[in-house]
């Protein structure tokens, strides 16, 4: 059973077409720089309803094994949190047994990772971009204006470091903090220090 309405599917399949494959739903992390209402200007999606595993066994046929996969992110609907789809990780395995070699790809703010889930999440090819802001408490609280979950956070960053392959930095326009970031990120792990980090001045 599809968990998609006919207009969202053939979206859906736009996405496939260029190896992304969102999951769905709208992200609740009510962030100050959030871009949804600029997308949305803009006519793009950010959000549809959560995917079943229908929908996902239907597009796997677009999907170019040769090439990564991003999965939980896309271009005709935008990225959302993938970790909110309560189903997320069984559509990953999923994903894993029509494409076991096949590279894989989303971003995620860490905040909604179980850690009796990381055994799951280290077996996968899977690769993540660590959309975390700041590890700044008090700014995120300022940044991300919804329930956080700090202890998460840390905890998918030092466990799953080995899985991270980039880190996504908002600059808050101090640079202390931005310093104790790169400090904090880099006592977590030292892999920290060759692993790509990107700084963001606005989300779009």
């Amino acid at each position: 059973m599809t968990g998609l309405s006919k207009d969202d599917y053939k979206l859906f399949v736009e996405d496939a077409l260029q190896n992304c494959i969102v999951v769905g739903g709208a992200c609740r992390s009510g962030c100050v720089f959030c871009s949804c209402a600029a997308q949305a200007a803009a006519g793009l999606r950010n959000w549809t309803s959560y995917i079943s595993n229908e929908d996902l066994d239907s597009v796997v046929q677009y999907i170019d094994p040769r090439q990564t996969i991003y999965f939980g992110e896309g271009v005709a609907f935008l990225s959302c949190e993938p970790f909110q789809h309560p189903d997320y990780l069984e559509l990953l395995e999923r994903l894993e047994r029509y494409f076991p070699d096949t590279p894989k790809r989303t971003t995620t703010n860490c905040k909604h990772i179980d850690r009796k889930d990381y055994d799951r999440l280290k077996k996968a090819k899977m690769t993540f971009v660590a959309g975390i802001n700041t590890l700044d408490q008090e700014k995120r609280g300022e940044l991300m204006r919804s329930t956080d979950n700090y202890e998460s956070v840390i905890g998918f960053l030092t466990e799953c470091a080995e899985k991270i392959d980039k880190v996504s930095l908002l600059y808050t326009g101090d640079l202390d903090v931005l310093q104790r970031d790169l400090d904090l990120l880099h006592s977590i792990s030292e892999r920290y220090r060759d692993v790509r980090t990107m700084l963001r001045l606005i989300d779009y």
